[in-house]
């Protein structure tokens, strides 16, 4: 299997090397560039003299050239494979994980997050404290300029985390902080974990039964907003926000001004049903946006489909009959436009 593009009526071979090439290994696209530039796909196959190891390699084609990606400032050809993460917009950071040591401060055996730029590896995963310790990383995302990235892991790297739960962590600057911290508490279980983020990454939500604010009285899981270095409760209502119901994360405009979620609990007064809903939460204020022109209360949950960048169109299926044009009790797929 090889990777080809195919541009102004022309095929070209992308998974193509300084050298070899041609061997019984196949290549995997990964990601591109926004405008389809530089290229990255993963494969075994030794494709630059530099790369002589047989483990899976990460690989950036561009015009003709081919380079390896998934190499160190030390090491980079031992017995691990390297896994592609991210890309930013104009495919200048990349983004990867390996448990092989590619930095001199690494040195433990176990799993980290790598950006390789301008021919420079640098450990993200890193910590104000700790960092080598015996536990994987996991990338979660990047802005889409690549300067902030997002990733979760049990070590404490910043001396406010005490617990031994899962945390998310922000690094941008070559600074880390801990994005899962509250106003209140923030190292007792369970984990709290990223569901999202807006395309800045200014923005990150995450999803934890813990209780991060003061008006948080329930044990179960809630949607969390971590901006400007303050936590704020996304799930929460009009009226209600505290009972004996989860919510979960389901989508956010680019900018995340808009959050989406779904759960049980009734947020708002015109929500009199027990069944699943989708909410908005904008401004301070919490929208229930599943509701129909003929009905909304009735026994059928709802599940979300996707929104639209701005995120003022929201896609959603129900078996509920919300227009007086449907007649039947199939699932069918609705629109909610939000204004302004």
């Amino acid at each position: 299997r090889d990777i080809y593009q195919r541009s102004g009526g022309v095929t070209t071979r992308l998974s193509a090397g300084a050298i070899n090439g041609n061997g019984a290994f196949a290549a995997t696209f990964m990601g591109a560039s926004a405008n389809g530039g530089k290229v990255f796909f993963v494969t075994n196959e030794r494709l630059v003299a530099g790369d002589t190891d047989s483990s899976a390699d990460l690989y950036q084609r561009s015009g003709t050239t081919t380079k390896r990606v998934s190499a160190g400032a030390i090491n980079g050809n031992g017995a691990f494979d390297a896994v592609f993460t991210g890309v930013s917009a104009d495919g200048g950071k990349v983004f990867f994980t390996t448990d092989e040591r590619l930095v001199a401060a690494d040195t433990d055996a176990f799993k980290d997050v790598y950006q390789r730029s301008g021919g420079t590896t640098t450990r993200i995963s890193a910590g104000a404290i700790n960092g080598n310790g015996a536990f994987d990383v996991s990338f979660a995302t990047a802005s889409a300029d690549g300067s902030v990235v997002i990733f979760g892991t049990f070590e404490q790297l910043v001396a406010g985390d005490t617990d031994t739960w899962w945390d998310e962590y922000q690094r941008s600057g070559g600074v880390t902080t801990r994005v899962t911290s509250g106003a209140i508490n923030g190292n007792g279980p369970p984990g709290a974990y990223f569901n999202g983020a807006s395309a800045n990454a200014s923005r990150v939500f995450f999803e934890t039964a813990e209780q991060l604010v003061a008006a948080d009285a329930d044990t179960k899981r809630d949607i969390y907003e971590r901006s400007g270095g303050a936590t704020t409760r996304i799930s929460a209502g009009a009226i209600n926000g505290s009972g004996a119901y989860d919510a979960t994360f389901v989508g956010a405009s680019a900018d995340g001004t808009r959050v989406f979620f779904e759960t049980d609990e009734q947020l708002v007064a015109t929500d009199t049903d027990s069944t699943r809903d989708i909410y908005e939460r904008s401004g301070g204020v919490t929208t229930r946006i599943s509701y129909g022109a003929t009905n909304g209360n009735g026994a059928f949950p709802v599940d979300f489909w996707d929104t639209t960048p701005d995120g003022r169109f929201v896609f959603f299926v129900s078996s509920e009959q919300l227009v007086t044009s449907d007649t039947d009790a199939k699932q069918d797929v609705y629109v909610s436009f939000i204004y302004p």
